[in-house]
């Protein structure tokens, strides 16, 4: 069951986002218990929220829980936050300020991102042209929050001026979840921009790994 989301009702989202602190257990949204919706919500074997822009959808994963108080409401996970386009791929972060990542032992690693999705993450050396690893054990630092998302990160593709592709796999659903949150806390500012253009081949190695 979809339903596509508006601009305005994207941004009410947002907002329930920043006040809701920490977002690894959804945004909830009570709806009257009377509600007509209800038994119809609860026989539907999925539910999605859909936001449709002129280049990106974002996709909500939707569940309708108890809250404590005994009401009915809506749960909504982390969006999934595709490129439109004649094959759909994973948007990527392209962050105006440096990233911090961590080597598995809280350490610096010496890297900086380049760009970042909930798969994908490209990598460069701050210093020197060493090749990177085919294999990386890392943490990601998210700003503000200051929480680590520990990083299984498998070189896929070397790319142009030292930059490398990598596939990256997390521990469990609420790590993937926390990068999520912090993908689309970082959209909203961003979905109105044109998509920048691509400087060789940049970005195509990665397309394989949104359709993998």
């Amino acid at each position: 069951m979809d339903k596509l989301l508006e601009a305005e009702e994207l941004a009410f989202l947002s907002e329930l986002m920043a006040a809701d602190g920490d977002e690894s257990e959804g945004l909830s949204v009570q709806i009257p218990q009377a509600s007509p919706l209800v038994p119809i919500l609860t026989q539907a074997k999925s539910l999605n929220l859909v936001a449709e822009f002129e280049h990106h959808l974002l996709q909500f994963s939707v569940r309708l829980s108890v809250s404590e108080d005994m009401h009915p409401e809506l749960v909504f996970d982390a969006p999934e936050i595709m490129e439109a386009g004649p094959t759909h791929r994973k948007w990527r972060f392209r962050p105006d300020a440096s990233l911090k990542i961590l080597d598995q032992h809280g350490n610096d690693s010496g890297l900086n991102v380049v760009d970042l999705a909930d798969n994908s993450v490209s990598l460069q050396r701050e210093e020197g042209d060493e090749s990177l690893p085919d294999q990386m054990k890392l943490q990601l630092e998210l700003p503000d929050s200051g929480h680590r998302v520990p990083l299984s990160a498998r070189r896929v593709r070397e790319l142009a001026n030292g930059v490398a592709a990598y596939q990256l796999e997390l521990q469990d659903s609420a790590q993937e979840d926390q990068l999520r949150w912090f993908l689309f806390s970082q959209h909203p500012a961003r979905q109105n921009q044109a998509r920048p253009p691509v400087q060789g081949d940049l970005l195509a190695p990665l397309e394989s790994l949104d359709n993998s």
